[in-house]
C-alpha cells in the first residue's frame, strides 16, 4: 500500500509545538505548514516509520521533496484509504485536515 509523507515546509520545529507534543497541539490551520515529501511503500503506519528512518527497505521509500528528515513527532501520513495520522511521541493519532476545497483555494495542493 503506498503511504504519503508530509512534513513542515520550514524544516523540522517550525511549529514548536507540534513538534514536540504532537497531536495533541494540532490545529486545523497547521496542516498549511506541511508539503509531501515522500511516498512510502508499506504495510501499516509501522511499516512506514521504520522505512522513513532507515531500518526498512529504501527501495521502498520514494522522495518528492529535495529534503526529507527521518519520520519524527508532528510528521503526518495519508494512507490509501485518504485518513491523516500524525506521529506522536508514543504511536499515531488520526486528525483531521482542511477540505480539499479549502486547500485548493489556498493553493495547497
Amino acid at each position: 500500500m503506498r503511504f504519503s509523507v508530509y512534513q513542515q515546509k520550514k524544516g523540522w520545529g517550525s511549529l514548536f509545538e507540534v513538534t514536540h507534543y504532537g497531536s495533541e497541539s494540532y490545529k486545523l490551520s497547521d496542516f498549511f505548514e506541511y508539503h509531501r515529501v515522500a511516498t512510502i511503500e508499506a504495510d501499516d503506519l509501522e511499516q512506514v516509520f521504520h522505512i522513513g528512518n532507515g531500518m526498512g527497505p529504501q527501495d521502498r521509500l520514494t522522495r518528492i521533496a529535495e529534503r526529507m528528515h527521518s519520520i519524527s513527532v508532528g510528521d503526518i501520513i495519508m494512507n490509501p484509504e485518504g485518513e491523516f495520522f500524525m506521529c506522536d511521541p508514543m504511536g499515531w493519532e488520526e486528525i483531521q485536515v482542511p477540505s480539499v476545497e479549502e486547500i485548493i483555494e489556498r493553493g495547497a495542493a
